[in-house]
């Protein structure tokens, strides 16, 4: 059973949501109870999520400092954005981030920075007219690899350091790099990113073949953490330990429904969707 209480900060009044099996229970401020009963887990997540939008979008926010790996530190609505992308700026090396929204029809454009907890440290006014289309937060490590699509059937790998290319046969989409940067992986299939070779799967967990650009893959990295969501739609999010070959957990939330983008801070994985809400998963290892 799933169980969480969010508090309106501003009000001080409580609301509670427990997901039962197929029965969804709600409260406001100890008063009357509501239930709702569904007919699918489909319709649990979809129903569960719009009680939790509804009561975001009021000013109620979801918080827990002591979660466990894999649990919810955080839920709060930011605001939707008017064209459902919200660039997400974060790094491993540190645990505040920044997420970017176009408010209105591009009135103006707002940076919302965090803390690692999920509260508004500041909020920037970027000016109107404009859309960030992407950020990124310098990890203050050094970039080794980098790769890129030249054609519909090939990619390049590129050693910055050395200058070096290899270029690999591949029409599939979602490449991502192992956590050492020995092995990069794109389209379900596996090289060494020195030469190029096709090796086997070196992760603990299998990777869907034939994936294509509408597919909801992806890949993130911290250390020898893995965060990996392979199905479109309403699949969850798996953390790996690559080093001992474990799953940790499966994040499952009712928000992990129409992904948009997670990314991995120093002690968690923030993960934010097109409908404007942000979660905090913790990841404190």
């Amino acid at each position: 059973m799933i169980e969480k209480t969010f508090l309106n900060p501003t009000t001080n009044k409580q609301w509670r949501i427990e997901i039962d099996g197929h029965t969804i229970r709600t409260c406001l401020n100890g008063g009357k109870v509501k239930e709702i009963l569904c007919d699918s887990a489909f319709q649990v997540r979809s129903k569960a999520a719009s009680a939790m939008m509804g009561q975001m979008r009021k000013g109620f926010v979801y918080q827990n400092r002591d979660a466990a790996v894999g649990q919810a530190r955080c839920h709060r609505f930011v605001g939707k954005d008017s064209n459902g992308f919200m660039p997400l700026a974060a790094s491993p090396a540190r645990d505040d981030f920044f997420l970017t929204r176009v408010v209105g029809d591009f009135e103006d454009e707002t940076l919302y920075h965090f803390d690692g907890s999920g509260e508004i440290l500041e909020t920037v006014s970027l000016g109107g007219k404009r859309m960030t289309y992407e950020q990124v937060l310098c990890p203050n490590d050094t970039l080794s690899k980098a790769v890129y699509r030249v054609t519909e059937g090939e990619y390049v790998l590129v050693d910055l350091k050395s200058a070096q290319k290899v270029v690999i046969p591949n029409a599939g989409w979602h490449p991502f790099f192992s956590p050492d940067d020995q092995c990069f992986s794109v389209g379900g299939r596996f090289y060494l990113t020195q030469t190029g070779e096709e090796i086997a799967n070196p992760f603990p967990f299998s990777v869907r073949q034939g994936l294509n650009f509408s597919d909801t893959c992806m890949v993130r990295t911290r250390g020898s953490l893995m965060a990996v969501q392979q199905d479109r739609g309403s699949s969850p999010i798996e953390l790996w330990d690559t080093g001992s070959g474990q799953l940790l957990a499966s994040i499952d939330d009712p928000f992990v429904v129409r992904q948009v983008n997670f990314a991995f801070t120093q002690s968690g994985l923030v993960l934010h969707t097109d409908y404007g809400a942000m979660s905090i998963y913790s990841c404190a290892l």
